[in-house]
């Protein structure tokens, strides 16, 4: 499950265990039910890792999540008034941000992660999880490092098993985050779906750009991405998109 929908769950937890079972059913607008079940089956599988019945309780908490992680995704289309190109977690940009300034003097590389959705008749790509990729770097260059794919689209797999490889990042610091001819390159030879983004990020300045690049003119463009954060209080889910 994504790293947002873990923190979330994790909220809950606490406003469930503070209000009355009426309260909770209609504020939070999930099955206080399905929530417990879900944290217990958690609890069952970190203290018994060897029981008889894990499968069944793996089998059982993936249906789980996968109800709290489409619960979440309908609260946020509730929440769109319009539908935009592309959306970013808010944690998962400070990530890249937090990849980037580690990575100082030298770029850095990695993928993104998520889903191509849809919604009013609009697609949008949105962005859910990154991968650190394997690297060779300077301070003006970064590329992916060879014969490393297959171990990260497995690492991707394995963290993140339902969501698509949705693009990729790197940093270039001390500058306007505009492409070079190297990432159009790339990404032309590496990144062919209609939803795949690039994102180049200035860990100096905090300036960062997304483009996609348009199949049928071969250009690319400037995707104005919404952030999205979502977040749990006693009154329920919120999801706030800027």
């Amino acid at each position: 499950m994504c790293p947002t929908c873990n923190r979330q769950i994790q909220t809950v937890e606490e406003v469930i265990r503070s209000r009355s079972n009426q309260a909770r059913e209609a504020s939070i607008g999930i099955s206080v039910v399905r929530l417990k079940e879900l944290l217990n089956l958690r609890s069952l599988l970190n203290r018994f890792p060897h029981s008889p019945h894990r499968r069944l309780m793996e089998s059982r908490l993936e249906a789980l999540e996968e109800y709290v992680r489409s619960q979440l995704q309908l609260l946020s289309h509730q929440q769109m008034k319009e539908v935009y190109d592309g959306y970013v977690e808010e944690e998962v940009l400070a990530g890249v941000f937090q990849h980037a300034k580690a990575g100082l003097p030298s770029m850095v590389i990695g993928y993104l992660v998520g889903e191509y959705c849809s919604w009013r008749g609009r697609r949008y790509t949105f962005v859910r999880g990154y991968v650190h990729a394997p690297s060779q770097s300077s301070g003006s260059h970064v590329e992916f490092k060879d014969g490393t794919i297959i171990g990260v689209l497995t690492e991707i797999h394995e963290k993140h098993p339902r969501l698509l490889l949705v693009g990729w990042y790197h940093s270039r610091p001390h500058s306007d985050c505009r492409l070079s001819d190297i990432d159009e390159r790339t990404h032309r030879t590496y990144f062919t779906e209609p939803y795949h983004l690039l994102a180049v990020v200035d860990p100096v300045t905090g300036r960062y750009k997304f483009y996609r690049r348009d199949a049928l003119s071969d250009e690319f463009h400037h995707v104005a991405m919404r952030i999205r954060r979502t977040y749990v209080t006693d009154s329920g889910f919120h999801v706030v998109t800027s």
